[in-house]
């Protein structure tokens, strides 16, 4: 499947209607993610990068997406893995960073039924600093992320203004890095975090 219809089929399964519970991911605690229709999106905007290990190859399509008709700030951020049939090995782990400073609801929804078939269910969600999220499947079973699996969409909700380019990381032992998205804050909570990195580093300073 090319990367163009895959990131389409992506893309349109999660404009199913339905209303949906995620739970809260906390900062040095990890949760369950759990399986749940979505509501109606608009998606904003959305990426299929490749990644690749000597041991695993694929590719990870992202998408911002807002509820359809909300008012309240929140973006939905959401992946989805596919495991090449190429790769020798198992995924294990998914990271993404640029997250200190923002709260995070999780869960999943299978994202390949269009396709006629399930996604890999992610086991559990862990967040043990402030900027990483971190998604976590099964290394045997029948929801192991081998190769020539895909894994449901899973995402992280939370309260912000925009969004920017990041950084991820798909990890099997090995670890692959690959383009994703991440929020922004408002530019006085941009100028507040200045104020503070700028007060901390005086501080050091003085006691140089």
């Amino acid at each position: 499947m090319s990367i163009q219809r895959f990131t389409l089929i992506c893309a349109a399964s999660i404009l199913v209607g339905s209303a949906f519970a995620q739970d809260t991911l906390p900062v040095g605690g990890g949760t369950g993610v759990p399986v749940v229709p979505v509501p109606n999106l608009d998606i904003l905007a959305v990426k299929a990068s490749s990644y690749d290990t000597t041991t695993i190859d694929g590719t990870l399509t992202s998408i911002v997406a807002r509820e359809t008709g909300s008012t309240d700030g929140s973006l939905i951020f959401a992946w989805f893995l596919q495991s090449a049939p190429t790769s020798t090995s198992t995924v294990g782990r998914f990271t993404t960073n640029g997250w200190a400073g923002f709260g995070a609801d999780v869960a999943q929804h299978d994202a390949t039924a269009l396709a006629g078939s399930f996604g890999n269910i992610v086991a559990s969600a862990d967040r043990f600093n402030a900027d990483t999220l971190g998604f976590n499947f099964d290394r045997l079973g029948a929801n192991a992320l081998v190769p020539g699996s895909t894994s449901t969409v899973f995402w992280a909700k939370t309260f912000a203004p925009d969004w920017t380019d990041q950084t991820a990381f798909v990890i099997d032992g090995a670890v692959a890095s690959v383009d994703t998205f991440a929020p922004v804050p408002e530019p006085g909570t941009l100028a507040l975090l200045g104020g503070a990195a700028a007060l901390a580093a005086w501080r050091r300073r003085r006691k140089a």
